[in-house]
């Protein structure tokens, strides 16, 4: 291939990205939902994984429609307030508040402050290189 294409330019960009000092992770574009526009699959994991027992107690609401439900009430929340308030200030359900996103503390005196970072994941769609730096985070800290 040669060295010149846009491929070429996308692919090194990605590799990039990829490699441990870019700290991305790669994105799986089957788990993409193009008419909510995010990854459900990352947001869902996340959220179950660092929100157990808020997550529990939403299910205990929902019943089998609460990864439905619970997306519909995200949507409705980023549509209102947008992208950055959520990420800020998380979402509630039902009473039920969720972070979308642990961001870096000051220090690392206090132990519960050391939640799992937040990581940007790198979404290849078709032939494009797509970036996806909301919802979408890894559970290993940096």
């Amino acid at each position: 291939m040669e060295l010149t294409t846009e491929k070429a330019f996308e692919e090194n960009i990605e590799n990039s990205l990829l490699s441990k000092p870019g700290g991305y992770l790669k994105g799986d574009p089957a788990a993409y939902d193009r008419e909510l526009a995010l990854d459900t699959a990352a947001l869902l994991k996340f959220i179950k994984d660092t929100q157990k027992d808020e997550w529990d107690k939403l299910a205990g609401v929902h019943g089998a429609d609460t990864e439905k439900k619970f997306l519909s009430r995200l949507t409705q929340e980023l549509e209102t307030r947008g992208m950055l308030d959520c990420l800020r200030n998380g979402v509630t359900d039902y009473g039920k508040k969720f972070k979308l996103a642990y961001f870096k503390p000051v220090s690392k005196l206090n132990p519960e402050t050391q939640k799992p970072a937040s990581c940007i994941t790198a979404l290849r769609m078709k032939t494009r290189l797509m970036f996806f730096f909301y919802l979408t985070v890894c559970l290993s800290p940096r």
